[in-house]
């Protein structure tokens, strides 16, 4: 974000406030195979729900260890949709897989203590069930946080203010900018 404005020199403060419902989920078991996968509604977001404050976001919290499989289905409609991941701990180690309804693998990788906060991959699929398979591959036991479907986006509360300001006419002045409602400046999109 870029201001302009001539003559003009200040000091302050920019904060933001990130708006989301976000609904917390949990891991329920059995959910070890894909006939016993545990149904997950996906995020429903655009960049004006988020400034208008009726962004919907679930978040999974489950638990992995050792040989644990635990599959999620998710009915997905055609186009791009995400899937964000995050542990925050250290040790953490599993596989991640991607399949399609009829049990086609679309994509698998591996998430590790390498990735610190949340990562996110975007794939353009079909309209349909797909399902995420999460793996414990060594000795790691611990939780992670799952997000699938819209990205999450970053808007609304974003406020400048310039604590003192000293124009060329020489007089200080407080000014508050609230740009939050402004749908004409690009917002920042988060993965979570």
């Amino acid at each position: 974000m870029v201001l302009m404005a001539a003559y003009c020199i200040g000091a302050g403060t920019l904060t933001s406030t990130a708006y989301a419902q976000t609904t917390a989920v949990y891991e329920v078991e059995p959910n070890d195979t894909m006939d016993t996968a545990q149904e997950l509604e996906p995020n429903q977001t655009t960049a004006a729900d988020n400034s208008a404050g009726t962004e919907k976001v679930n978040m999974l919290y489950g638990k992995i260890s050792l040989g644990d499989q635990d599959w999620y289905k998710v009915y997905f409609q055609s186009g791009k949709q995400y899937i964000s991941l995050s542990s925050g701990e250290n040790e953490a180690f599993f596989q991640v897989s991607l399949y399609k309804e009829n049990g086609e693998l679309i994509d698998e990788w591996f998430h590790d203590e390498s990735y610190k906060g949340s990562v996110g991959y975007d794939y353009d699929v079909t309209k349909g069930y797909h399902y995420v398979k999460i793996t414990g591959v060594t000795s790691y036991s611990g939780g992670y946080n799952l997000s699938v479907g819209d990205p999450r986006y970053y808007t609304g509360g974003d406020k400048l203010t310039l604590d003192s300001v000293t124009m060329s006419g020489g007089t200080a002045k407080t000014v508050s900018f609230n740009w939050s409602d402004r749908l004409d400046i690009p917002k920042m999109l988060l993965w979570m």
